[in-house]
């Protein structure tokens, strides 16, 4: 069932479209431009995957030297600790990466992340 208070319309063959609002069902739905998905607010260009990429590596790294006293810890071995990574420390930074769109240099971003990241530990 759709909400047609709620509901907006995006697309890319929208720029044919000169109408602001358009009428499906007797509902007037707004034609929007962007919306926010996931954390991530999702354009017609998508210029702005970098800055998010961006954001989530810093938010990794920040979350790494947070949990400094676990990867110094002989407590801990290396699948505890890697489990420790994987599990929160991974799973924030590649939050919503579905609706991210990856140029080579965002991916070798990624991947220097992961690697400085394993090192850590």
């Amino acid at each position: 069932m759709i909400k047609y208070d709620k509901a907006k319309i995006y697309g890319k063959w929208q720029t044919e479209i000169k109408e602001t609002f358009i009428r499906i069902n007797n509902a007037d739905m707004e034609k929007v431009n962007q919306f926010k998905y996931l954390e991530s607010n999702i354009t017609n260009n998508n210029n702005n995957s970098s800055a998010i990429i961006n954001h989530r590596i810093h938010t990794g790294t920040n979350a790494i030297m947070d949990c400094e006293i676990y990867w110094l810890s002989r407590l801990l071995g290396k699948g505890a600790k890697c489990n420790i990574y994987k599990t929160p420390i991974r799973t924030a930074v590649l939050y919503a990466c579905q609706s991210w769109t990856v140029t080579n240099i965002d991916g070798g971003k990624l991947s220097v992340s992961e690697r400085k990241s394993s090192r850590k530990i």
